[in-house]
């Protein structure tokens, strides 16, 4: 099978680093211009935000689900003749964590 996926390199879509040297800032500024994070001072974020203009820069979803961290993972690997157990064992847990109020 193959993968017909493309990577935004592939597609030659703008990734942040472009935008960063596009702007003259660093990658994690411009991350706190697009998170709207406040300590952005108004004259970076100005250059930034043109730079995303021009570029036509959109975030990967891709990397922004994984980059979130609103929600809470849990994950477990079983294999063979455990995996009934594992499966029960996950859920007991995840009940755990809603109880607790942890709902991820």
């Amino acid at each position: 099978m193959t993968d017909t996926r493309t990577s935004r390199r592939q597609r030659n879509a703008p990734t942040i680093n472009d935008v960063a040297r596009h702007a003259g800032v660093s990658p994690m500024t411009v991350s706190r211009v697009i998170n709207g994070e406040q300590v952005v001072k108004a004259e970076t974020r100005a250059k930034v935000e043109e730079a995303i203009k021009a570029l036509n820069y959109s975030p990967s979803a891709a990397a922004r689900s994984l980059a979130g961290g609103d929600e809470t993972r849990i994950g477990q690997v079983a294999e063979g003749a455990a995996m009934g157990e594992a499966v029960l064992l996950l859920q007991l847990r995840c009940q755990r964590q809603l109880q607790l109020g942890k709902t991820g």
